[in-house]
């Protein structure tokens, strides 16, 4: 063997070596969205993650500078002939590691964040595909490097990159400057065009029609077409009730031979009808409510019991409870076929057999079990719903009435426990009706803001934005000022305070006197204010914020006796107190005014 071929052996294996970390790294980043548990979720992060998701914009400009520059210097060689041959192996290996730090940080960025609209979904996937493609266009340049030949390959990938990075800059452009850009953008690239609800008026009597308040996160929901089950949550509608026509009493048959008429004897309960002219003929026409021996097996006892308890997991946008589709395992259980055919593992439904059925089985395994079903952080069946569905599935999913089913008087007895479906249906439709007042609440206070943001945003562009895009509550942070965000500036969000749920100014300029112009930001429930000038002076406008939930005081020179002023703060659940003045027993003392809520102050405490 020269030495010649000892060097080559050397740097192949070098390469096979940067290739198989570099696939790696790939799978990794290709993984992460699904392991971190998926988008829209608002789950509670740490200080270190909320820190990392912040550098998310200042990270992203440079693989997108980087892959823009790496195309235009391929495009400049193959115009000069091969007369200038562009090195562009360490660009192409610092937007591959930029691109993976930055798709890192937007990951949990989205953590955070009630969003799980298109556009976000197609952004966070768009920039996945992104950074993997970057990564398999970097393999391709060093083994192309390396055999000194030419491979077209590494020019397909290339411009494959450049179109996920298009495609992926697009969906972020319509998460940040929503209007006008949102509308046209969502039409290309699939995202959906936003939609206004009119909620109509509650009649006197209706129940649910009260609005919550217009700060609080939206549930998920989009506009339905008329048609559609009112139980779903899609579609509003208005509940009426309305007086039934006097009946006649029937004469008591025990006292059919007394000489004085009976008394009237007790009539089966009414209710509403939930659907209008569907459910009953005509709107707010009462109907009686069905006796149990008459009530469908599936349809109104099996059905609402999966609903209740099943359908958030287990099905389609039209008839998932949150009006967004999840199918856990691939497993549908909206119906007797979906049931049968099953998911990923086996099938839910096995008529007349309990152990085949993988619906009883997850049913009946120990809590403590990762595959009891429902999970455990989801409401549990109770002991009669279980009953009923291992009896259905025995006597083999029928779907006639319980009295044809042949029920026995235990299991009439457990129906008799369950809510009646038509009392279930009211209730859905007047939840229906409360959810599109709301929305049409937010929608009219969204309006408003978004006239009063106008100066705020030129002020300062992209940091100030709707949780997402139905929504009216605001966040804004001032991660890419740092230390140009003085008290003056803070100012300047005052006239959009009252929309403001979020407020970022980590390593900002702020301090004690500009602390008053949170007076103007009642609704605030995320506060970070890590790394500043503040002291416990500033903590006094603080405890002001009655809707806080979480702080971040890291860094600032508070005391315990400024935090002691956070006692006056009803629904604080976190304060993050890393490198303060704050003691241990002062974290204590706090902790036992204020229970549940959790203060940290770093590792070693």
């Amino acid at each position: 063997m020269t030495p010649e071929d000892g060097e080559r052996q050397k740097s192949s294996a070098g390469l096979v070596f940067v290739t198989i970390t570099a696939l790696l790294m790939a799978m990794g980043v290709a993984i992460l969205p699904v392991w971190l548990g998926g988008a829209g979720k608002a789950v509670e992060t740490d200080v270190w993650q909320t820190f990392y998701g912040d550098l998310h914009p200042l990270l992203l400009p440079i693989p997108i500078g980087v892959f823009v520059l790496i195309l235009l210097m391929e495009v400049c060689g193959l115009l000069s002939f091969g007369k200038w041959k562009p090195h562009t192996t360490f660009p192409l290996f610092v937007g591959v590691v930029t691109a993976v730090l930055a798709v890192i940080a937007g990951n949990f960025l989205h953590l955070r964040t009630n969003g799980s609209d298109g556009a976000t979904y197609h952004h966070i996937w768009g920039f996945t595909v992104f950074s993997v493609l970057a990564i398999l266009t970097f393999v391709s340049k060093i083994w192309s490097n390396h055999s000194g030949a030419k491979s077209p390959m590494y020019g397909i990938l290339l411009l494959m990159t450049v179109g996920a990075l298009v495609f992926t800059g697009a969906q972020g452009g319509v998460l940040q400057w929503k209007e006008p850009f949102q509308a046209p953008m969502a039409g290309l690239f699939g995202g959906e065009e936003p939609q206004t609800v009119k909620a109509e008026p509650a009649a006197p009597g209706a129940e649910g029609g009260a609005t919550q308040s217009a700060t609080q996160p939206l549930a998920a929901g989009k506009g339905t077409t008329p048609g559609e089950d009112p139980a779903k949550p899609d579609k509003p509608e208005v509940v009426q009730k309305q007086a039934a026509p006097p009946e006649k009493a029937a004469p008591d048959p025990a006292k059919k031979d007394a000489p004085k008429p009976a008394p009237p004897a007790p009539k089966p309960p009414e209710v509403p009808a939930a659907g209008g002219d569907k459910a009953a003929g005509k709107p707010g026409t009462a109907v009686q409510a069905k006796a149990i021996p008459d009530r469908l097996a599936y349809e109104d006892v099996v059905k609402p019991i999966l609903r209740a308890r099943c359908y958030e997991c287990h099905a389609d946008a039209k008839d998932n409870p949150l009006g967004k589709k999840k199918i856990k395992g691939s497993l549908v259980l909206t119906s007797i076929e979906a049931m049968k055919e099953g998911g990923s593992e086996a099938e839910a439904l096995v008529p007349g057999d309990l152990e085949a059925s993988l619906m009883s089985v997850r049913i009946h395994l120990p809590m403590d079990d990762d595959e009891h079903m429902p999970p455990e952080d989801k409401d549990q069946l109770e002991a009669h719903e279980i009953a009923i569905l291992d009896w259905w599935i025995k006597t083999g999913a029928p779907t006639v009435s319980m009295k044809e089913a042949m029920a026995g008087p235990e299991i009439l007895a457990a129906v008799g426990k369950l809510v009646p479906p038509d009392v279930l249906e009211k209730k859905r439709a007047a939840a229906a009706a409360a959810q599109a007042a709301e929305k049409a609440a937010a929608a009219e206070k969204r309006k408003m803001l978004e006239s009063a943001m106008a100066q705020a945003s030129r002020e300062f562009p992209n940091a100030l934005t709707f949780i997402s895009r139905e929504s009216s509550d605001l966040q804004f942070t001032a991660v890419s000022m740092r230390k140009d965000f003085t008290d003056a500036k803070l100012a300047i969000l005052k006239p959009v305070g009252s929309g403001l749920v979020e407020v970022n100014l980590g390593a900002t300029s702020v301090s004690d006197a500009g602390l008053g112009e949170l007076a103007a930001m009642p609704n605030l429930r995320k506060l970070h204010l890590q790394q500043t000038k503040i002291t416990d002076a500033g903590l006094a406008e603080v405890a002001k914020l009655k809707n806080l939930e979480w702080l971040n005081l890291f860094g600032t020179e508070v005391t315990d006796e400024g935090v002691r002023k956070l006692k006056a703060l009803p629904k604080l659940k976190k304060v993050y107190l890393w490198g303060t003045k704050v003691t241990p027993e002062g974290a204590k003392a706090l902790e036992k005014n204020l229970p549940g809520c959790e203060v940290n102050l770093g590792a070693g405490n």
